[in-house]
């Protein structure tokens, strides 16, 4: 995985009621979709258990030697 993926959505897992998806789906903590929007249509789905310490990282904070990301103007991100 990159070193920064942009982060699309975090979903509480209990706040899914239980029965209505047709996958196994944890009861607890969260699940978080990191992507970027490309033609490539990939991205990362990451179960969070309920308690795990999480840190806030911005593309800033990271080495931009680690990216997969190329220079790119704000208007085609």
């Amino acid at each position: 995985m990159p070193a920064y993926v942009p982060h699309m959505v975090t979903v509480g897992c209990a706040a899914i009621p239980t029965g209505v998806l047709d996958i196994e789906f944890p009861a607890d903590g969260h699940v978080a979709v990191l992507a970027e929007v490309t033609d490539q249509d990939e991205g990362f789905v990451i179960h969070l258990p309920a308690g795990t310490e999480t840190v806030e990282r911005h593309p800033s904070e990271v080495d931009p030697n680690t990216l997969n990301l190329t220079n790119r103007s704000p208007s085609t991100r």
